[in-house]
């Protein structure tokens, strides 16, 4: 019984951390797209302006 209790335990802490890294990826690749436009953005307006 105790056995059980501790793998499922462990299952769901495996699947917090899954969960966790999936939505650390997904900030991370957000602010990599955030950051590409802003570069892209001021070099358009600096080719307007020059």
């Amino acid at each position: 019984m105790s056995a059980a209790r501790t793998m499922s335990r462990r299952e769901r802490r495996r699947q917090f951390v899954r969960s966790r890294a999936w939505l650390v990826i997904r900030l991370v690749a957000l602010a990599l797209i955030a950051a590409v436009a802003i570069l892209l953005a001021m070099l358009a307006f600096s080719d307007a302006h020059g």
